[in-house]
């Protein structure tokens, strides 16, 4: 099965005609269609329809392409997001998968213009990659957001996904059933079962909400389409698509012992499987669509680095609006969107604001009262008002039919209006019963109408603000949505004084009509104007706001696109006891809206400053902490430190600046010495002569230094002695890291004790990926630690390890030397912060141990790269929280942990798939990770491999590889000695190191 995703979206037929165009999501990873005009084909049906359109629509491409072939091209989520949305009828039109969501103040990688649809995708694509081999289908709600930790399904027919609940929970949803001898197979399914009923049941089963994501075999799939109407020879519904409840009687047939049994699933394996608490996060009706998300931004109430204290949140969401009037702690549950609030409203509590355009009213809206004015046709505006609770379903003349939190019948009652007299039939369902006027223009008379319209109260919030931010007009608006001319107004009578005349007399329409006829594209133009007045001030709080954890690459180039200059350069670190590296984001920030205004230089620039601010940062805390170097040795005496090299078996990438100072790393990774032997050394003696004498066995060079500027030459990446430079320098022989600095090198190495000599040996090729230049930088420094007198313990030696990088602007992590440093396998971890204390676990040696050089092969491929140029480029990438790099390195983190679970339980082939795994995620990272030769090696032996990796940050010169089997490892042991892929190719023996980095004397 394809690592590939299509994503298929069933949403409102006004959503779904112009999708791809209007959200930028293109044909075939993203595919839109909405149930045939009259017809209402359920979840069921509906599911099979989109399958059968998608297909179709594929074929347009490969008209050979059969209906099997394209459901194993690639895996399909599949999201139900259309239906009536009675309940959250805001956004009907658009579907309830595209409601605009407020950037989570503690998340990072978010950006200004997303919708729920983005936050839903990282939790299902995961769990569908990681499903079984044959899922082929998730099929998710498109008003559901899951998140948190996801089970490993096992295989099996249909996998459903619960959540822990109440009885009382229970009554209002879908519930699974499992006998509780068998936590994991379904019994039963039972749609909104009462609480007695559920508290019967309990005695002898476990029970879980349903969260509405399942996911389907391909033999599940088919017998899903043919419940539907499906017929295969044909390849297409031959009486057209049925209507079927896949949530209902598919449900309802599911199980050991099910509900309404259904032959055609009678043997089918269902197993359901039960999220972490806060893992469902429902916004199916107005008034969850704010609980929902202030409990989501109330998840985390924390001293946080980036920003500071949280408080609770105020439960008010407001996004791309402009906000005059004034909001105190008692207006709760508000939601407000797409709007202009100026200082003339006044605002209770349980309101959902929508679509509203900029005016200059006075309106007083009634505690519980909702407004959304939806653009309909070229130039007409739809004002729709409803409660919060209101539920859209029933006769409009029932009494227990609400409208406004009141029957409708005496909404029209207390206006002096009849429903027949409207043209409305008191029998339709309110749904369809056209209650909703229909303006030309957004004028002072509509929000007088508005008024009548809603209400009036005496108990709103009468505090006025005039902090708004400025606004233009509402001709402005208008000149915005036609392109630079004000907008054509029909020649509709004006609405007049008399309310309930023109109510009587105007075009109106009903929630169905609007869901059908919302002019999307005019909605969209309204919400970037809004966003563009609200960015100016945003970007002016930068410092104070959640602005520096959002996706910056996207939001310069959401300014580029709404014409906003890049700030000012603002060098001011006054916040940075707050928001760790504020200068350096900023620096990055304003190198990416440079660039897009075609300063390139200037743009470079803000790049290489963000760097040097991370580097000063870093470079600091070594400084901080100066040392004073004494000769330990004696005469003649030499000192020799040796250290293994790292296999990096997952979460390289998370260790790396700024990411580990952001977010923390957590790396798995072991020691091994190769061919017997640790190939990294350093030896030191003192000498007479108060210099210092440099030497490189495998280099055959030698370098002799002086003064303190030919020290100080350690800059250039590449150079033969710039790593023991910059080793010298840290150990107190520059004098900015030195407690009693001497004014020249010779004075110093005369305080030392004498001249001093070092040579270096690195039994590795250059590039190798198995971190040669940091361990032997550890190797080094360990030397002079212990030659200087310097008393450092392993955590500060691997602390200055990362520092040298930092001076010789590479900029690498520090898994490297802890891997090198400290023996045998093990996890290692790091909190955010620029102090980078590591946690290290360790793991048992048995796995390896057993495997090593038997089915776990390291291979040298002849094939080597140097790592600078990738790490600045991912670095600049983790500075802007590019939200794709982000998902992959957290993944990457968490393969750490699940690699090291596996070593613990001694799971072989876990292992192998965790390996297999973070070399892909490697690759996404850097597409150069893995060269045409590399994936030619690969390829001729993929059949015998539980997993491989190119060892290295980017790729190096070796690969891990993992066979199935022995006799797997054999076979790919003859076919790469037997044709070797170049001359320099060949397999490595290699061996834990029990010890880690030695020091000895002679």
């Amino acid at each position: 099965m394809s690592d590939l995703f299509q994503t298929l979206l069933s949403l409102p037929p006004c959503s779904a005609n112009d999708f791809a165009e209007r959200e930028q999501r293109p044909f075939p990873a993203w595919y839109a269609c909405s149930d045939p005009v009259g017809s209402h084909l359920d979840s069921g049906g509906g599911t099979a329809w989109l399958l059968h359109q998608a297909w179709q629509r594929q074929r347009q491409d490969s008209a050979d392409l059969s209906f099997d072939d394209w459901l194993l091209q690639s895996r399909k989520l599949l999201i139900h997001a259309g239906g009536e949305s009675r309940r959250t009828p805001a956004y009907a039109a658009s579907g309830k998968a595209l409601v605009p969501m407020p950037v989570w103040r503690w998340s990072h990688g978010q950006h200004l213009e997303q919708t729920l649809l983005e936050l839903q995708l990282p939790f299902m694509r995961d769990a569908l990659r990681d499903a079984p081999e044959d899922i082929v289908l998730a099929v998710a709600s498109g008003d559901v957001l899951l998140r948190g930790a996801i089970p490993a399904l096992p295989p099996c027919d249909v996998a459903c996904l619960g959540v822990w609940s109440t009885p009382e929970q229970a009554s209002r949803h879908g519930v699974f059933f499992c006998r509780r001898e068998e936590q994991s197979q379904l019994a039963f399914v039972l749609q909104k079962p009462s609480q007695d009923r559920v508290r019967e049941l309990a005695e002898k089963h476990n029970f879980l909400l349903d969260t509405g994501l399942w996911f389907f075999s391909r033999r599940a799939v088919m017998t899903l389409m043919r419940k539907c109407g499906w017929d295969e020879a044909q390849g297409g519904f031959p009486d057209g698509p049925r209507t079927y409840s896949l949530y209902g009687s598919w449900g309802e047939a599911m199980g050991t012992t099910p509900t309404r049994p259904d032959p055609a699933l009678a043997d089918f394996r269902c197993i359901v499987l039960p999220l972490p608490p806060g893992a469902f996060n429902h916004f199916g009706t107005s008034r969850e669509l704010v609980q929902t998300t202030v409990a989501i931004q109330n998840s985390r109430i924390e001293q946080n680095q980036s920003m500071g204290y949280f408080p609770r949140h105020p439960g008010i969401i407001t996004q791309n609006a402009v906000i005059g009037a004034t909001l105190h702690g008692d207006n709760q549950a508000i939601w407000i969107e797409n709007s202009h609030i100026p200082a003339g409203w006044q605002l209770a509590g349980d309101h959902v604001i929508t679509g509203v355009p900029a005016n200059d009213w006075q309106l007083a809206l009634p505690a519980g009262t909702c407004l959304d004015i939806v653009p309909v046709a070229e130039h007409q505006y739809c004002l729709r008002v409803y409660g919060m609770d209101d539920a859209f379903r029933g006769a409009l003349g029932k009494p227990d039919t609400h409208w406004l939190g009141q029957s409708a019948e005496r909404w029209f009652q207390e206006r002096q209006l009849s429903m027949t007299d409207c043209g409305l039939d008191p029998a339709q369902d309110i749904q369809q019963a056209a209650l909703f006027p229909v303006v030309d223009a957004i004028t002072a008379e509509t929000g007088r109408f508005l008024q009548w319209l809603c209400g009036r109260t005496g108990t709103a919030n009468t505090a006025l603000s005039s902090q708004a931010p400025a606004l233009n007009t509402p001709a402005e608006l208008a000149a915005a949505e036609s392109g630079g001319e004000a907008c054509p107004r029909g020649g509709d009578a004006s609405i007049g004084d008399d309310f309930a005349a023109f109510y009587q007399r105007c075009q109106r329409l009903s929630a169905s009509d609007l869901a059908a006829q919302a002019n999307l594209k005019r909605l969209k133009v309204q919400r970037r104007f809004f966003l563009k007045a609200n960015f100016t001030p945003l970007l002016a709080a930068r410092k104070r706001s959640f602005f520096y954890q959002l996706d910056l690459q996207r939001t310069a180039k959401l300014a580029a696109g709404l014409g906003v200059a890049a700030p000012p350069a603002d060098t001011d670190d006054g916040a940075g006891a707050q928001n760790l590296l504020w200068p350096a984001r900023e620096a990055m920030f304003r190198a990416e809206m440079l660039f897009r205004q075609g300063r390139h230089d200037d743009a470079d620039r803000e790049r290489a400053r963000a760097m040097s601010t991370l580097r000063d940062a870093l470079i600091a805390q070594a400084c901080a902490t100066p040392v004073n170097p004494r000769n330990t040795l004696n005469d003649e005496q030499i000192l020799w430190t040796r250290s293994p090299v790292r296999l990096d078996l997952a979460g390289g990438w998370t260790d790396t600046p700024p990411q580990c100072l952001f977010h923390g790393g957590r790396v798995l990774n072991l020691a091994v010495e190769l061919n017997g032997q640790p190939p990294l050394q350093c030896f030191i003696r003192r000498s007479e002569t108060p210099e210092i004498v440099l030497r490189s066995i495998d280099l055959g060079g030698e370098c002799r230094l002086h003064d303190y500027a030919e020290l100080r030459q350690f800059t250039q990446v590449g150079g033969a002695f710039a790593i023991p430079k910059a080793a010298l320098a840290l150990c107190g022989f520059l004098p900015e890291f030195n407690v009693s600095p001497a004014q020249t090198l010779r004075e110093q190495l005369q305080a030392w004790g004498g001249g001093l000599e070092l040579t270096m040996l690195s039994a590795v090729p250059k590039g190798s990926g198995l971190g040669t230049s940091s361990i032997l930088a550890a190797t080094i420094l360990g030397a002079l630690n212990d030659a200087c007198g310097l008393g450092w313990q392993h955590q500060e030696l691997l602390f200055r390890t990362l520092v040298l990088e930092q001076l010789l602007t590479t900029g690498g992590g520090w898994q490297d030397q802890v891997g090198g440093v400290l023996p045998s396998i093990k996890l290692v971890e790091s909190r955010p912060g620029l102090d980078q204390r590591l946690a290290i676990n360790w793991l048992p040696e048995r796995l390896i141990s057993e495997h090593a050089n038997r089915d776990m092969m390291l291979y040298y491929t002849g094939i080597t790269r140097v790592a600078k140029g990738i790490l600045h480029t991912v670095a600049r990438r983790m500075f802007l929280n590019d939200h794709e790099q982000l998902g992959i390195l957290r993944e990457i983190g968490d393969l750490a942990k699940q690699g090291a679970q596996a070593v613990q339980l001694g799971d072989w082939q876990g292992l192998g798939k965790t390996i297999n795994r973070a070399g892909v995620l490697n690759g996404i990272l850097d597409d150069a990770t893995y060269p045409p030769a590399i994936m030619a090696i690969l390829d001729r032996i993929s059949d015998y491999l539980a997993g491989a990796k190119l060892l290295g940050a980017g790729g190096g010169g070796y690969l891990l590889l993992m066979a199935k089997s022995e006799d797997a490892a054999n076979r790919i042991r003859a076919e790469l000695n037997g044709n070797p892929p170049n001359k320099l190719a060949h397999f490595v023996s290699f061996a834990l190191s029990k010890t880690g980095m030695q020091t000895t004397r002679s």
